[in-house]
């Protein structure tokens, strides 16, 4: 099963790839915009609160990213 979550806006969608890297691409074309690792367990929740990544693998690990500026920091 394919996990993602679309921001607020509509403009990008973050995509749980296997092994726990997480992708984050433009809707209108497709490309990658940046690529997020924290997790070593699959990822299996992703979902938006503003400019706020939240993240959870079948671990129990969360992550926070905050990509206001599409940095990726976490």
């Amino acid at each position: 099963a394919v996990r993602l979550a679309v921001a607020p806006g509509g403009e990008l969608v973050a995509v749980a790839l296997r092994g726990g890297a997480i992708e984050l691409r433009r809707v209108g074309d497709g490309n990658r915009v940046d690529s997020l690792r924290f997790h070593d367990a699959g990822v299996r929740a992703l979902a938006w609160a503003g400019p706020l990544l939240l993240t959870g693998d079948t671990d129990g690990a969360l992550a926070v990213w905050d990509l206001g500026g599409l940095g990726g920091t976490r």
